[in-house]
């Protein structure tokens, strides 16, 4: 990937969280040996196609050459609502490539899906450091995109009851994500940032705008 990619997120927890780890799912593809130095982040809250709109117009301010929204998606479905917001930005013709990634349910839901390889692994925030221990009555969720409530459970479960706070927590635990153990998990968010990060990556080498998802995107 070259020139400047702009990432769109949601909360103040992601600072940091989003960008790292999209630099690494880059590397991992062979996009750019160091994707970073060429990734910065805004925060906006997008939670359909006009406040994307309106999330990419801002992004347009820094002059990127592509632009990757993300949010979490809680209840509503990514598959039905990204193709619709990726619709209304590939009607603005934006003179840069965007891409949607919508977590379902949440963002914590990635760190869900590898619970059980988490075990045991040390997390350094500012406010001191936790280790992250599997509560012998907490066996994840066969499911994680089916649970609500993935920081709560991430408390409970991992945390020892003690309050996961994503703005000291989920940067180094994101950090603790391995990419192999993501994608064996399989879990739909983690595929579409994968397929998106590509996406921009093959139109900004080629000088293309466009939006992904497509109309008939799947799961």
């Amino acid at each position: 990937m070259t020139g400047r990619l702009v990432l769109v997120r949601e909360g103040f927890g992601e600072a940091g969280s989003l960008e790292s780890l999209v630099a690494r799912v880059a590397r991992d593809l062979g996009v750019n040996p160091d994707p970073i130095a060429s990734l910065q982040s805004i925060r906006v809250a997008v939670t359909n196609a006009q406040s994307a709109l309106k999330a990419v117009e801002i992004a347009a301010r820094y002059s990127p050459d592509a632009v990757l929204v993300t949010a979490d998606c809680d209840d509503d479905c990514p598959r039905d609502l990204a193709p619709t917001i990726a619709a209304a930005l590939r009607a603005r013709a934006f003179p840069f490539p965007v891409a949607v990634v919508l977590f379902y349910r949440e963002y914590e839901t990635l760190a869900l899906s590898v619970a059980g390889e988490l075990d045991g692994v040390e997390l350094i925030s500012t406010k001191g450091t936790v280790i992250v221990r599997m509560s012998l009555t907490g066996a994840p969720p066969t499911d994680p995109e089916a649970h609500r409530d993935a920081k709560g459970w991430i408390s409970r479960n991992l945390f020892g009851g003690t309050s996961y706070k994503p703005t000291l927590h989920q940067r180094p635990l994101t950090a603790r994500l391995l990419l192999a153990d993501l994608g064996e998990a399989d879990l739909s968010s983690y595929r579409r940032l994968r397929t998106a990060v590509g996406f921009l990556a093959d139109q900004m080498n080629a000088g293309s705008a466009g939006a992904y998802p497509p109309a008939s995107a799947g799961s």
